[in-house]
């Protein structure tokens, strides 16, 4: 079995001294020189945005994600920010973000805790307790309804089996019980909730 990972793999000959220089030259003068940047930041994974962010730092002595913010506007803005955040935090803070305000969006819930492997959901609790000072699942208890809730609550466990081996029977039987209690149960609820 391949192994699991993003798309954006290790750039060869990587050298992140180099990649911070050169997005300081993008960066520095009149106009941003876009290019230059996405030809650095979307092409290197996640580990080498933060060594170069690092080096940044250490060659340069200035704080990468600042000098971004202040030469990138709008959505690019939004998007190269985003490759610099490392991907627990990110989807910590786009789950706070699907949850906070007027509205849930739910679409960015499912995506998340739906796609992370227990591993992953167990280290995402883990920050967002340190980030927000209060655990996921209050936050999607507190934004969320009935089997959605449900769902979330379950997903955010981490209990998962991550196992390749399917049970033919046992996915006959879940399939059994999904049919004859869990789909009448919903649409009950949903019934006497719309009040027809």
């Amino acid at each position: 079995m391949e192994a699991k990972g993003g798309t954006v793999k290790a750039a060869s000959g990587f050298n992140a001294t180099e990649d911070a220089q050169t997005l300081r030259k993008a960066m520095k003068g009149l106009g941003t020189d876009e290019d230059a940047i996405i030809g650095i930041l979307a092409y290197r994974n996640t580990a080498q945005r933060q060594e170069i962010r690092s080096a940044y730092k250490s060659t340069i002595g200035r704080d990468l994600i600042e000098d971004l913010k202040s030469e990138l506007s709008s959505n690019f803005e939004q998007v190269i920010l985003g490759l610099m955040t490392p991907t627990v935090l990110y989807d910590v803070q786009e789950l706070r973000r699907a949850m906070k305000g007027a509205g849930t969006d739910e679409g960015c819930l499912i995506e998340i805790l739906a796609s992370r492997t227990p591993e992953e959901i167990r280290r995402i609790n883990q920050t967002y307790q340190q980030q927000y000072g209060r655990s996921l699942e209050e936050d999607i208890c507190s934004d969320t309804s009935f089997m959605f809730q449900r769902v979330l609550v379950s997903l955010s466990a981490a209990g998962r089996d991550e196992g390749n081996y399917l049970d033919d029977a046992l996915m006959k039987q879940d399939a059994q019980v999904f049919q004859h209690s869990w789909i009448p149960d919903l649409f009950l609820t949903l019934r006497t909730q719309q009040g027809s």
